[in-house]
């Protein structure tokens, strides 16, 4: 399998390759070919959520969406007869099947992604350098399009794990001297090209953009909150010694009713923003607050209230100066500049959208 040669690596009686195609081994090295590809794929969706049982009817829609459910479950039951057989092959037997669930028995499982992720918390740069350098910027689990539920699944895994590596990357040079730090980062490059742009990773503030909640007593189809969060999302991007988690991730966390800590923990993130939009016919509210990812409590806020009109004329007023304030309570020295006025081609025209009392 190539692992990178590291103490940290894992013990179990399965290794698997997460990064680029995915493949599988037993613990002696032997190599476990499997011809289904959607029997690979379903220890790997396994691998991806580790010590957790998957609900059998979940793992039948995103691998056999095309067909009738009790088709897809029958496929599902089949595949996992297959994968037992395989296993059993070479003296393994830690898929754990039930009537309702599948999952694989808890500590008998390693991976590149498990050994990295051990080798940047172990404070071993040269074995978390070893294993960044292997993996390079292979996505994880390369492979055509399967279909367009697990398609959208993957995506979303993709830019968890990035995210998680990101914040664990920050935490690990942060711990690191000068020395191992620069050869950290230079590593991480081959993985993240935008940490080319950071000076200073060790500084780097990992931040996500909720969904905004939007209050419409009016009606119509005003999509004012999702207009925020895009302008607060690719402005925030765009800020030195900030990175900001995928918006695929941070939708499929949000959906899950996770608590704000629980949601930060999971995307690998030290801070959020939420806040909602809140339109009637006497104009627009809109209330955005910053929030600590450890403790989920409040850093900073702010309110804004205009027109309609105010808030189509000023929305990039609003996220510039909102993205100055959020710098100032993260204590960024590299901010965007506050605007006060936005240029038509008349003439310049006041921002009228003003802070709520």
């Amino acid at each position: 399998m190539g692992y990178a040669n590291a103490a940290v690596a894992a013990q179990g009686s399965l290794k698997a390759s997460l990064f680029g195609e995915f493949r599988l081994e037993a613990a002696d090295g032997e190599p476990i070919l499997l011809s289904n590809r959607r029997a690979s794929l379903l220890l790997a969706i396994l691998f991806l959520e580790p010590d957790q049982a998957i609900d059998r009817e979940s793992l039948a829609r995103l691998l056999w969406p095309d067909r009738f459910l009790p088709q897809a479950k029958a496929s599902l039951r089949q595949c996992l007869l297959d994968l037992k057989r395989k296993l059993a092959e070479h003296r393994i037997d830690n898929l754990m099947v039930s009537r309702a669930e599948v999952a694989l028995a808890p500590g008998s499982l390693a991976c590149d992604l498990f050994d990295l992720e051990a080798a940047l918390s172990s404070g071993d740069p040269q074995a978390a350098i070893e294993f960044l350098l292997e993996i390079g910027n292979r996505p994880l689990l390369q492979g055509p399009p399967l279909n367009a539920e697990f398609d959208e699944w993957i995506t979303t895994r993709r830019d968890h794990v990035d995210a998680r590596l990101r914040a664990a990357l920050s935490q690990a040079i942060q711990n690191t001297s000068k020395t191992g730090r620069e050869r950290l980062l230079e590593a991480a490059r081959a993985r993240f090209p935008s940490y080319r742009t950071f000076n200073r990773v060790a500084d780097q503030t990992t931040i996500t953009v909720l969904p905004f909640g939007q209050f419409d007593s009016v009606g119509g189809q005003l999509f004012l909150a999702d207009g925020i969060v895009d302008e607060l999302t690719d402005r925030l991007a765009g800020i030195q010694g900030i990175a900001v988690a995928g918006r695929t991730s941070v939708a499929a966390m949000t959906e899950k009713g996770r608590t704000l800590p629980e949601i930060a923990s999971d995307l690998g993130v030290s801070h959020l923003i939420e806040g909602e939009v809140r339109r009637d016919e006497h104009g627009v509210e809109v209330r955005i607050a910053l929030i600590s990812g450890q403790t989920g409590t409040q850093v900073w806020s702010d309110r804004l209230t205009g027109s309609v009109e105010d808030f189509f004329e000023s929305r990039k007023v609003i996220s510039a100066n909102i993205i100055a304030a959020i710098c100032r309570a993260l204590g960024l020295a590299a901010s965007p500049a506050p605007s006060r006025r936005m240029t038509s081609a008349a003439k310049p025209t006041p921002c009228s959208f003003r802070r709520a009392r």
